[in-house]
């Protein structure tokens, strides 16, 4: 009686190792990872070809100050490119 109470107290903690374990082993396999950009950073913004510099960061949008000096925009991470 003792060791089924036992095995049904601890079978739920196993099940979910067990999980955790499985998605661990597939992050490994997830593929390329973002870019990650910093303020200061020197970017190109794809689709413009201009360049700028990242002034803020706000969630999944990236403001960047172009170097032209006439415009600011925000932009996603995957239309800009390191420089």
């Amino acid at each position: 009686m003792w060791t089924l109470l036992v095995a049904l107290i601890s079978f739920p903690f196993t099940l979910l190792f067990k999980i955790i374990r499985i998605f661990a082993f597939l992050s490994l396999f997830s593929g390329k990872k973002t870019e990650e950009f910093r303020v200061g950073d020197p970017v190109l913004v794809r689709y413009s070809q201009t360049e700028g510099r990242i002034i803020d960061i706000n969630g999944s949008l990236i403001m960047v100050s172009m170097y032209d000096g006439g415009k600011v925009d925000s932009y996603q991470a995957y239309e800009l490119e390191r420089i």
